[in-house]
């Protein structure tokens, strides 16, 4: 069919509010395996489905009007109300009459075919009020559970209500130049002689903000010759945070696919000895992968419990980096969908496991040894919580040191705002990059 991506935009909203998938990402890649997707019709699909996820309840604000028995509509229909409205808000490039028209024809494959007339009814009436509703679409925010707008209230009060519009905003293509293979001003000369516009970002060493999206990326020749890493300018501060020196040993705990391992390649010149620890054996291949195109020869990718690491590396390391898994909600701009399935149960679960691995983490550190430890979330129970349990159960053995350098000369980065206790919140509003906590201690 022609322009199917809305059918499957449909189909991938009834898979998730079905429960059949946890992330929006397995059903768009579902898809892409199983048809000939574009670049341009990946970055439709995607951008609908995310911002639909993201604007839902505004959206079913205005479709309430129209529909005063809402509830009782099969889900199919909800969603294809939800994403028709949508694409007639914010996709103005496309004409009114043909949105309405081609998402009617979607109602007309999908198995609620009674439904036609409804659907085609809805969309023209709002098809005629759709400027006052893109007026009002430029004043919405995401809407937040309560407990975390409390949260953010308490954390950000001069920056919640800015972090929210932004997160309602689509994601930033960040890169990773890696410099160990060519030079940042030749492969930003390289993407402009393909006409995309790209930016470099300042205080950051090997990052360059390209328009467009990622997967377009993925055809060049030199994503295959190594010559970049898709990264988001949040994660690329963290690594500088991070700051490791050539000729050490670093621990990357919970690496995954090693993009921040290799970045901490980067910074140290590939001189010196990063182990790269992973649980999952897929996580650690793909890394594998990722060193031989980078070119890369001081990481060195293992299958290791973080709970239980191997003896002879206790006390070993110059630094050790635990990017803990979090509830995500840093990366809401990306992953929306985070926020139908949260709760502070869910939370408090992640701060344990989190706590757990800090203390593990901190028994490969070597004296004088520098440890960070870093989630992509913003809540309290993930960031200061885990903070103070972490340094009542090792009595005083760990020193903080993030506040203090980021107040020193020549280390202060104008992206990141200091805590209550000393750590750093990476806000996501500032280049719409994903939210990042940082805490930094050194073991006496």
């Amino acid at each position: 069919m022609r322009d199917r991506y809305r059918l499957d935009a449909v189909l991938i909203l009834n898979q998730f509010y079905q429960g059949k998938i946890d992330f929006l990402e397995e059903g768009y890649n579902k898809f892409f395996a199983k048809y000939s997707y574009s670049p341009r019709e990946r970055g439709l699909l995607v951008s609908l489905i995310r911002g639909t996820v993201k604007t839902r309840i505004h959206l079913e604000g205005i479709l309430r009007f129209y529909l005063s028995k809402w509830e009782k509509l099969p889900l199919s229909i909800q969603n294809l109300l939800r994403l028709a409205l949508f694409q007639m808000i914010f996709h103005s490039g496309i004409p009114v009459f043909a949105t309405v028209h081609e998402w009617v024809e979607v109602t007309k494959i999908l198995q609620d075919k009674g439904f036609v007339s409804l659907v085609n009814a809805v969309l023209r009436k709002a098809g005629e009020a759709v400027h006052s509703y893109r007026k009002r679409a430029l004043g919405w925010s995401m809407v937040l559970p309560e407990w975390i707008e409390k949260e953010w209230e308490a954390l950000f009060p001069d920056d919640r209500e800015d972090i929210k519009r932004s997160l309602m905003l689509p994601p930033e293509t960040y890169i990773r130049v890696n410099t160990l293979r060519v030079g940042k001003a030749e492969l930003r000369a390289r993407f402009e002689s393909y006409g995309m516009l790209v930016e470099e970002i300042s205080d950051l060493p090997f990052t360059l903000r390209v328009q467009g999206d990622a997967s377009e990326l993925f055809a060049l020749p030199e994503w295959k010759e190594g010559f970049f890493y898709p990264q988001d300018v949040g994660s690329q501060m963290v690594t500088v945070l991070f700051s490791p020196s050539p000729g050490e040993r670093v621990i990357d705990l919970c690496c995954g696919v090693g993009g921040k391992s290799t970045a901490f390649a980067q910074l140290m010149g590939d001189r010196g000895e990063i182990l790269a620890w992973d649980q999952n054996p897929k996580k650690i291949e793909t890394l594998e992968h990722f060193i031989s195109c980078m070119g890369i020869k001081s990481i060195i990718p293992a299958v290791v419990d973080i709970l239980r690491p191997p003896e002879e590396f206790l006390g070993s390391a110059d630094r050790v980096f635990l990017d803990a898994p979090c509830s995500g909600l840093g990366t809401l701009r990306r992953h929306p969908e985070i926020l139908e399935r949260i709760s502070q149960d869910t939370v408090k679960a992640l701060a344990e496991k989190q706590l757990h691995l800090l203390l593990s983490a901190s028994r490969l550190v070597k004296r004088e040894g520098i440890i960070l430890y870093c989630v992509c979330t913003l809540s309290v129970e993930e960031t200061e919580e885990v903070v103070r349990k972490f340094e009542a159960q090792t009595g005083g053995r760990f020193e903080r040191v993030v506040g203090q350098e980021m107040t020193a000369p020549g280390k202060v980065l104008p992206f990141l705002n200091r805590t209550r206790d000393g750590g750093v919140f990476i806000l996501p509003h500032r280049l719409r990059n994903d939210g990042f906590f940082v805490m930094v201690w050194k073991k006496k």
